[in-house]
């Protein structure tokens, strides 16, 4: 008799100790991205649609690891990342994962500089690092896009930029930063 209830005992415990492992709901990783083809150190957030998770471990695809719910993620290198997120059940024994893929490139940007009024030597000639270009033609009424004619036009990666310019008798100098897309129009006065 004493066998049998300790029998008993230890079944109910295995029992008792199975079924509250299995009524543990499992976890499902889920997540967004605010975007999926960045540039250069462009900020990605996170936001996360996990179910039954107790925590979570993130992976950039890049070497760096996060356990916060929703972190952010930039690339200061071109290529393509895969961000892993693995989200695990309370007790830890049970886990599910959710990836997605992540493009990163160096975007470009436009700038042109223009002037009002003819130049003192007919050409100005503006340099930005190691690049050279001139405004050789007079824009009155100001120009309307990138890429105008007569204007001392430049294609870069995105950045900050320092110029300076030229006609024989005046000198400017100045920084800019070009952005994704972008098309700035800077008057030299």
């Amino acid at each position: 008799m004493k066998k049998n209830i300790l029998f008993i005992t230890i079944s109910l415990i295995i029992l008792i100790g199975c079924s509250k492992e299995e009524s543990e709901p499992d976890p499902l990783a889920c997540f967004t991205l605010s975007s999926t083809s960045v540039d250069l150190n462009e900020v990605i957030t996170s936001s996360n649609c996990s179910s039954n998770a107790f925590s979570y471990l993130w992976n950039d695809g890049g070497g760096n690891q996060s356990t916060l719910k929703e972190p952010t993620f930039y690339y200061s290198e071109p290529g393509n990342y895969l961000i892993t997120l693995t989200v695990y059940s309370e007790s830890g024994k049970k886990q599910n994962t959710a990836q997605q893929s992540v493009i990163v490139i160096q975007m470009t940007g436009q700038i042109s500089f223009w002037q009002s009024g003819t130049p003192a030597y007919g050409i100005t000639t503006v340099t930005i690092g190691q690049m050279t270009n001139q405004i050789t033609l007079d824009h009155p009424n100001g120009i309307t896009d990138c890429n105008q004619t007569g204007c001392a036009n430049f294609t870069l990666p995105t950045g900050d930029y320092t110029f300076s310019a030229t006609d024989g008798t005046n000198n400017w100098n100045g920084s800019f930063t070009i952005e994704a897309n972008s098309c700035l129009k800077f008057q030299l006065q």
